[in-house]
């Protein structure tokens, strides 16, 4: 018994080293821009002058980020649309990216696919309806920002975060919307390093105990097990 509480009780002295993730949500691309140290902005120009489809299993990738439409029914919608062609998809920025439909059964998502070391993401979210809508936007590191409102066309909202724990994936979800009617728009997708320099915003440093440490912890709970299970030593 003794010896599995010693178990216990190392595994969790480890897991309360390990950094978790700690984001900083900012409300506007100056501030967001404040706290990072290099980025990569993706915009959609010149890939189309009409409407292209990506609605494949391989989706969009422009440089060493990848874009895809994972619709409800289990297929795949994504699209570039060039406001020239299309008015209804002017958003002032030029072409866009356009997600899978709403739809009220199951989760149309807009997939981020992000270089291994990001840890800092931005972009500008809009919808192609005439109503509002409301979003959540999750990472693969377990968190979720949810209630992000985006007014009718043409107006976009901004969403940026830096985080103390990379990520490679994020999902953006439209959790209120009009089915086969809304659809999520996306430009301006920036990814990068979050700043070090403890810049305006920046998430605060996250200390991670050293592995010696961890060895020095477990080497003194087995001895302090194989002493308590000594034999009594015989009176003099």
């Amino acid at each position: 018994m003794l010896q599995r509480i010693i178990l216990v009780a190392a595994l969790a002295a480890f897991l309360a080293g390990l950094p978790l993730p700690a984001s900083t949500v900012y409300a506007d691309w100056t501030s967001w821009q404040g706290a990072v140290s290099s980025s990569t902005t993706v915009g959609f120009e010149g890939l189309t002058s009409d409407f292209t489809s990506y609605s494949t299993s391989a989706g969009l990738t422009i440089g060493d980020a990848q874009f895809l439409g994972l619709a409800a029914s289990g297929g795949y919608q994504l699209w570039v649309v060039n406001p020239t062609a299309h008015p209804d998809h002017d958003f002032g920025s030029g072409s866009v990216l356009k997600g899978p439909a709403f739809s009220t059964a199951s989760a149309s998502i807009l997939r981020i696919l992000l270089p291994a070391a990001t840890t800092a993401l931005a972009f500008d979210l809009g919808t192609v309806d005439t109503a509002s809508s409301v979003y959540t936007i999750s990472l693969d590191t377990g968190e979720q920002f949810p209630g992000i409102s985006v007014g009718a066309r043409p107006d976009t909202a901004f969403f940026g975060i830096t985080s103390s724990v990379a990520f490679t994936q994020a999902d953006v979800l439209m959790t209120t919307g009009v089915k086969s009617v809304s659809y999520p728009i996306l430009d301006n997708v920036a990814y990068g390093l979050a700043g070090s320099g403890g810049g305006t915003g920046d998430p605060p440093p996250q200390e991670t105990p050293e592995t010696a440490t961890f060895l020095l912890v477990g080497s003194g709970l087995v001895c302090f097990w194989r002493w308590r299970r000594r034999p009594p030593q015989p009176a003099a």
